[in-house]
């Protein structure tokens, strides 16, 4: 991907420096990003079979991850979960391995160490709702200011 983007700014800089048209310009990146829309399944993909086929040739972490996750292979997904370098993404996927192994109590401390993210309140609103604990999903809930979920 790094050498596709090197490649575009590469193209880019010819153009200008050739001085082609600012149409022409616009049109091939209007055409790159088609392209690239065109060939990751996971923007606008509906297709279930090619999405998990993606996930699986993918060689990025958590993309294996997902792909894991998604299949039930939580064992697989685990070792997975150790090369993942954004903190962000292994958190939020060690948040999801332990709600699938129902360890709510693990997966609340490890909440209440991420910031006031939406991410935090949906959890701790399925936890609530998995708890039956009404009066904590009430208050998850109020703090979610996403209309659209």
């Amino acid at each position: 991907m790094i050498w596709f983007l090197l490649l575009i700014v590469l193209f880019a800089f010819m153009m200008g420096f050739f001085q082609v048209p600012i149409w022409i310009m616009y049109g091939v990146l209007v055409g790159v990003l088609i392209l690239i829309l065109y060939r990751n399944p996971l923007i606008f993909g509906k297709d279930a079979e090619k999405i998990m086929a993606y996930l699986k040739k993918s060689k990025a972490p958590y993309m294996q991850f997902l792909f894991h996750f998604l299949n039930g292979d939580l064992s697989a997904a685990e070792q997975v979960m150790g090369k993942i370098r954004s903190k962000k993404s292994k958190r939020n996927s060690e948040l999801m391995l332990l709600m699938e192994k129902k360890q709510y109590g693990k997966a609340k401390e490890l909440l209440r160490e991420m910031g006031g993210h939406k991410t935090k309140w949906y959890a701790l609103s399925d936890i609530a709702i998995k708890e039956s604990d009404l009066e904590a999903f009430k208050q998850n809930k109020a703090k979610i200011t996403d209309t659209f979920f």
